[in-house]
């Protein structure tokens, strides 16, 4: 058997085509998507910033497989999924009134200095310090905030915001992102729908089948529901901390 890969670097042309040989490897990747559990919050870079941070990454002497490098390769991953099934997940953040409006259910004394500086500066600026105050909420603040969380889930079950929270409960128990639904727009794609994921935009598949298209790059920032590792401040700087219409 030949693998792909050296296929492709013995004849360029002839599997990829003449205007893309000259990159050498095939410039997108395709999968079927079976996702039974939800996968992790990220967000994916713009190909400056994968350029910039690979490069950061080598000169800092990370290996190739370190578990704290956020660059893989130097290459940007927007994607385009299209539902084999029911396919549920979540892309780009709600307006900010929406985001207040939910929040404004999880009564939190953790959570309320939060959301009042939220609501005082309703702008992408705003939106960032959120975001990041609740990604690195810590102890006694995140179990508090966490469990009032699950309390306004359970008021609200019926609600598919809340649903997906209690859902995401049952397997990422403690986790930051499980503020996620409540941050941005849960959707519920029907078979032959799709939906498009650009650079800086946050987003998670839930669960359901899908095909996945994307460009041939491994580079993820997480921003919760995963044990991997979590990078705040570079996952800020590649976020678009901005309302995405639904």
């Amino acid at each position: 058997p030949t693998r792909l890969a050296d296929l492709i670097a013995a004849h360029p042309e002839a599997t990829l085509g003449a205007s893309a040989a000259p990159v050498g490897a095939l410039p997108f990747l395709f999968k079927v998507l079976c996702a039974e559990k939800a996968l992790s919050v990220q967000v994916h870079p713009s190909k400056a910033q994968a350029q910039a941070g690979f490069a950061r990454d080598n000169a800092a002497g990370l290996t190739a497989n370190a578990p704290n490098r956020n660059y893989r390769d130097d290459n940007h991953k927007p994607e385009l999924v299209f539902a084999l099934t029911p396919y549920q997940a979540m892309n780009g953040f709600r307006d900010f009134a929406a985001i207040l409006a939910l929040f404004q259910q999880v009564a939190a004394p953790s959570l309320a200095p939060l959301v009042s500086a939220f609501a005082a500066e309703q702008t992408p600026a705003g939106l960032a310090c959120f975001f990041r105050a609740l990604l690195t909420l810590q102890g006694h603040a995140k179990e508090e905030a966490l469990a009032a969380l699950h309390a306004a889930a359970m008021a609200h079950r019926e609600e598919e915001t809340f649903a997906a929270v209690l859902a995401l409960f049952e397997q990422y128990p403690g986790d930051v992102g499980l503020f996620a639904p409540l941050l941005l727009h849960v959707v519920t794609l029907a078979p032959g729908q799709a939906m498009y994921l650009g650079a800086g935009t946050p987003h998670a598949y839930i669960r359901g089948a899908g095909l996945e298209i994307m460009a041939n790059s491994d580079n993820v920032l997480r921003a919760g529901l995963t044990s991997k590792h979590m990078d705040v401040e570079e996952l800020l700087s590649c976020t678009r901390c901005e309302p995405t219409p639904a």
